[in-house]
């Protein structure tokens, strides 16, 4: 939430539609069922990193869950059993090349590598309830690099997607496996196209997509997905959608009262 009073982002949970601080800048990007939020302080940039990676309790505050030597760190998802994953800095790297995935438990940070060390850059976005983290990581560095997909299996190993697009990015992994994203048009070279992909690799693209791109944010263990489509240039042109088959995006305007 933006903070009017010092302009800047606040992390915050809604509890039955009421929004509660949760005391800190930054985003609050993940909350698993017994209320565990974790998020990153600070400006949360991706470009300009100054925060931490926290889990938050609402009997215990804020816990800075640490880096991997390094000065920032930044939490994106939390499974039931409270194991966590983002990206953190090792010891001596720059944002620009070194930045990889973490897995974090037990109050332990565990680098989850890059496809090429020491250069490479890696990021968990999303974890399930097997510990398998889906995300994305460059061949070599943040800035130099093409970025694919990237999974993480229950015992960290690495496997890339390389996809002929140049690019694509995994958001989610579900408890069947089933990761949702989005990847380049590899006609276009730009346009992004939500897209799931198994565990091996294996990728589809979601209906419905228009020539001004989508992308697939999340998606639950039914396989319903849901995200953003763009129905033209520009924000004003971003509509919510949902496949409630895991295929076929239906835009929640034409569902829902507007008025």
């Amino acid at each position: 939430s933006y903070n009017a009073t010092n302009a800047q982002l606040e992390s915050v949970v809604w509890n039955n539609g009421v929004i509660q601080s949760l005391g800190v800048t930054g985003l609050a990007r993940g909350v698993n069922n017994s209320g565990v939020v974790v998020g990153e302080t600070g400006s949360a940039s991706l470009t300009v990193p100054d925060g931490y990676a926290y889990s938050w309790t609402s009997g215990g505050g804020v816990n800075n869950l640490g880096t991997l030597g390094g000065a920032h760190s930044g939490a994106y998802d939390i499974n039931e059993a409270g194991v966590i994953t983002g990206f953190a800095w090792p010891t001596g790297a720059a944002f620009s090349t070194f930045g990889q995935g973490f897995i974090y438990e037990n109050g332990t940070m565990t680098g989850l590598g890059t496809v090429n060390s020491p250069t490479g850059y890696s990021r968990g976005h999303g974890i399930n309830d097997s510990d398998q983290i889906a995300g994305r990581a460059s061949e070599y560095d943040f800035s130099g690099s093409n970025k694919m997909t990237t999974y993480w299996d229950e015992n960290q190993n690495l496997t890339q997607f390389v996809d002929p697009s140049g690019y694509s990015t995994a958001e989610q992994i579900n408890n069947n496996g089933l990761i949702a994203g989005a990847a380049r048009d590899p006609s276009t070279g730009s346009v992004l196209y939500a897209a799931t992909w198994d565990t091996s690799g294996n990728k589809s693209v979601l209906n419905g997509v228009g020539i001004y791109g989508s992308k697939a944010w999340s998606l639950n263990d039914d396989g319903v997905i849901v995200g953003y489509n763009m129905i033209g240039t520009g924000v004003a042109n971003r509509r919510a959608f949902v496949a409630l088959d895991g295929v076929n995006m239906v835009d929640l305007n034409t569902i829902v009262d507007l008025t």
